[in-house]
């Protein structure tokens, strides 16, 4: 990012739906890129709205990236992150999954 995005914490929340082996709530901490000029990058116009994630966890930590294309589909923003959380997994300490989900950015 660059200009008035860069190392900007934003505040959000997600829904998700999809293939899954667990059923989680977490806290998530990431980094986004976005392919577009840096410098037009807006979280309300680039990062809120319609994901697809991928997630993979062992325990209580979990890494995840997600994709979405934006500006008439002519960029994507990335998102790539780390997560803490609670939850149970048919497979014990596992959890992975693909969902598609929506990001609903907080104190807009």
């Amino acid at each position: 990012m660059a200009g008035n995005s860069v190392g900007k914490l934003i505040n959000y929340s997600e829904t998700g739906h999809g293939l899954g082996t667990d059923f989680t709530g977490q806290l998530e901490l990431g980094r986004v890129d976005y392919t577009g000029n840096p410098f037009d990058f807006d979280p309300s116009l680039h990062l809120e709205g319609l994901r697809d994630k991928f997630y993979f966890g062992v325990l209580n930590l979990g890494l995840a990236t997600s994709t979405s294309y934006v500006d008439n589909r002519q960029n994507k923003v990335w998102s790539t992150s780390i997560s803490l959380g609670i939850g149970a997994s048919v497979f014990g300490p596992i959890s992975t999954g693909v969902n598609t989900g929506r990001i609903i950015l907080k104190g807009k």
